[in-house]
């Protein structure tokens, strides 16, 4: 390679490292506040994700069906009898103590360790399910070395009446934002595999037009499950132009998720976007990508949504902080122990959580859907009042 063109590349690689590098560590609004709330929000959706797999029925399974993933066929872990049983109910009070905010780094740590643990047994039966690993693994990964439980914790509470200086909910800075942008990261990684996947190690480009079969299995799969079926599907398979049409806006779609890491409108409009395709997937086509549903809310500002309910959260505060040391830290941890212990003894915990069956994995996209296309519309109204807005200044 002439000197010339390897000191030009060299620049340009170091201009992109420079680029990355302010990315990572540029601000966040609100950060502290959002990863705060996110904290609360991340245990009660792992809570309501875990309600619907009953992890202790794994060890009743003939052990025909073990089908063990890479690192336990490595360890040569046989297919379990109580083990399951054993982490699902600890999970669930790690998320319970988690949620509350109680010794947070360790609590988010185990939760990161039992999590995996149980993810690994369960699929270890059948088809491997990737749309976890967010859930599971990156969250509680990243959130390990975050300030998450520096805001709206009962460890907070605990720090202020020892008069101890605590983390502003409206601190924007980087050691708060990374979090955010490292879990962005990965989903751009995610979709940058998925676009390597259709068009370098499968037939999505140059087989036959995979959308007519796709739609059509997934209203057979659909009349199995007992969901409504895609009217549109029939019309779709048989209209050449709109099936290709959907087979290349697809590959397009996942291709141009890359655009998040310009930031702010574009961020968030593209991020709205795909809320709405994952909740069209779902109630069409019965292509679910649920627990990768709680990863989105990283992104929305819960803080500034808190601000504008006072003063409720800050009555609901006051309250905790009226109540005595001794007797506020031992209902946290029984409460944590209760629903641990009642996980597997009593229908309740998951009757509630599920709504009694009406909020399924299906049906929670019904309320994200119009949420999803009214963010959308103002982030992208937002993208056409800017440039006017700069130029006029």
């Amino acid at each position: 390679m002439p000197p010339g063109r390897a000191t030009v590349i060299a620049a340009r690689l170091s201009a992109l490292q420079a680029w990355f590098e302010r990315w990572l560590a540029s601000p966040e609004p609100r950060a502290a506040g959002r990863l705060g709330l996110f904290r609360i929000l991340y245990p009660l959706f792992y809570l309501w994700h875990l309600s619907w797999i009953y992890a202790a029925d794994l060890g009743r399974l003939p052990a025909a069906s073990w089908q063990p993933v890479g690192v336990l066929r490595l360890l040569g872990v046989g297919a379990p009898n109580s083990a399951p049983a054993v982490l699902e109910p600890l999970l669930v009070g790690l998320l319970m103590l988690l949620m509350i905010g109680l010794r947070v780094r360790a609590v988010t740590a185990a939760v990161l360790v039992t999590g995996v643990s149980l993810e690994t047994f369960h699929q270890s039966y059948g088809k491997v399910e990737h749309s976890t690993v967010f859930l599971v693994f990156y969250i509680p990964l990243f959130m390990t070395a975050s300030t998450w439980g520096e805001t709206w914790s009962l460890e907070v509470l605990l720090q202020r009446r020892a008069k101890r200086l605590v983390l502003r909910a409206d601190d924007s800075g980087w050691h708060n934002a990374w979090p955010i942008r490292a879990t962005l990261l990965m989903l751009v990684a995610l979709f940058a595999s998925a676009t390597v996947s259709k068009c370098v190690l499968g037939d999505w480009v140059t087989g036959a037009d995979p959308i007519p079969n796709l739609l059509l299995s997934k209203n057979v799969e659909a009349v199995l499950e007992g969901v409504p079926i895609n009217p549109l599907a029939p019309f779709v398979a048989a209209t050449p132009l709109i099936s290709e049409a959907c087979r290349w806006g697809l590959l397009v779609f996942e291709g141009l998720f890359v655009v998040v890491m310009l930031g702010g409108h574009v961020r968030d409009a593209y991020l709205a976007l795909t809320l709405v395709f994952h909740a069209l997937n779902a109630l069409l086509l019965v292509v679910t990508f649920t627990p990768i549903l709680i990863t989105y809310a990283l992104f929305v500002d819960l803080q500034r949504v808190a601000e504008r309910l006072e003063p409720l959260p800050g009555r609901a505060t006051c309250m905790l902080e009226r109540a005595p040391t001794g007797p506020l830290l031992g209902s946290a941890i029984g409460v944590a122990m209760l629903v641990a212990a009642s996980w597997n003894t009593t229908p309740f915990p998951r009757i509630l959580l599920q709504l009694d069956g009406y909020l399924d994995w299906r049906t929670i996209w019904y309320p994200v859907l119009p949420g999803a296309i009214v963010w959308c519309f103002r982030e992208c109204a937002a993208l056409v009042r800017e440039p006017a807005t700069r130029g006029g200044r």
